[in-house]
């Protein structure tokens, strides 16, 4: 109470970012003036607002830094070891202000997830392109593709392809991104003639082993990448194509 307390009016404007914090920007009437302000700092003119397409932007960067830091943390103390307190430490954030970007740990999770099942397509489709006619030629670069993506980063090779976290299942969401990653491989094997349901599975079956192997045994190295030729003529040589 008293004269400065009842000269303030506050009313909220338009959500703003402060390094990766969400705030809003409040207008205050002090002695008659009306000004626009976070906090003690960034006053700005009167009816300026941030435009909402910056931020939705500054969102966007603040979910990002929040899942390169979760990402950082899974890899430094497992996935089981990321809690929310720790996120938000490694941020800089107080815990409740990660909810402002996601409402639970699982959320983080699936938002893993779907990261994760992006880059595998993307690394797929960059290290084995197009117009490879050899169907031999095709499965090596495939799976080496793969088992060099699995094993580079363990924490992500776990959240993918492992049920590494107990009480976790993506959301329906999250594993749409799954379903997708798996559509690309099966029409890829498909355009090679290998379109039936075992076709998949055996392949599936001998590259996640590879890489989980490799993951497990030999992190980093190539003890089972070595492997991949003879395993693509094993392959090839039980669907009757050697």
């Amino acid at each position: 109470s008293g004269p400065l307390a009842s000269s303030l009016c506050s009313s909220p404007i338009s959500p703003t970012f402060v390094g990766e914090n969400l705030a809003f920007l409040t207008s205050h009437r002090h002695d008659g003036i009306l000004r626009t302000t976070f906090g003690k700092a960034n006053t700005v003119q009167i009816g300026e607002t941030v435009p909402s397409t910056r931020v939705a932007e500054r969102r966007e960067a603040t979910k990002s830094a929040i899942l390169a830091a979760a990402w950082k943390l899974a890899r430094r103390d497992g996935l089981n070891g990321l809690g929310m307190r720790e996120l938000a430490a490694e941020l800089g954030m107080t815990a409740p202000s990660l909810y402002g970007s996601f409402p639970s740990k699982d959320a983080i999770f699936d938002a893993m997830f779907i990261q994760g099942n992006e880059e595998l397509v993307s690394r797929a489709q960059a290290d084995v392109g197009e117009g490879l006619g050899d169907v031999r030629a095709f499965l090596v670069a495939s799976a080496t593709s793969y088992v060099v993506f699995c094993n580079e980063d363990p924490a992500r090779f776990q959240l993918l392809f492992q049920h590494a976290i107990p009480g976790w299942h993506p959301s329906e969401e999250a594993y749409a991104a799954a379903v997708d990653a798996l559509g690309m491989f099966r029409g890829e094997l498909a355009a090679y003639g290998l379109d039936s349901q075992d076709d998949l599975d055996l392949w599936t079956a001998l590259t996640t082993g590879l890489a989980s192997q490799q993951v497990a045994n030999d992190p980093g190295g190539d003890r089972w990448i070595r492997l991949i030729e003879p395993t693509v003529d094993m392959y090839l040589s039980s669907r009757g194509r050697s």
